[in-house]
């Protein structure tokens, strides 16, 4: 069996696009139930569990920037609503919130003036 880092660098398959399906209902409907989502921007609050879906899955890149293409939204856009999602899920579900540890894990990836500074 892959040990966690292996997993943390797995290529998508069907069955990681399954899981992370599963995932992200699990973690819609966990928001449904969760009063302080009642009055925010569902749109946000769907990046945000997309985000929250692929730290939980253990995806290297957080918030890709494919990611802001496609949604026209950056991190910073939603960060309240996805540390919202965190604590509430660390609050219902300590065991497995600690469990799902990724140390190497990024919210976003560096911007390029960032990547030319450090070279």
């Amino acid at each position: 069996m892959a040990n966690d880092h292996e997993t943390y660098l797995e290529k998508p398959t069907a069955e990681l696009a399954e899981h992370f399906k599963k995932y992200a209902e699990f973690f819609a409907d966990f928001c449904l139930y969760q009063q302080c989502f009642m009055t925010v921007d569902p749109y946000f609050l769907a990046c945000a569990i997309v985000a929250y879906t692929r730290k939980y899955m253990g995806v290297a890149i957080i918030w890709r920037q494919e990611l802001e293409l496609l949604t026209k939204s950056n991190f910073n856009d939603f960060k309240d609503l996805y540390m919202t999602i965190a604590k509430k899920y660390m609050e219902n579900f300590p065991e497995h919130a600690n469990a799902q540890n990724y140390p190497n894990q990024m919210m976003t990836e560096p911007t390029l003036a960032h990547v030319q500074n450090q070279g």
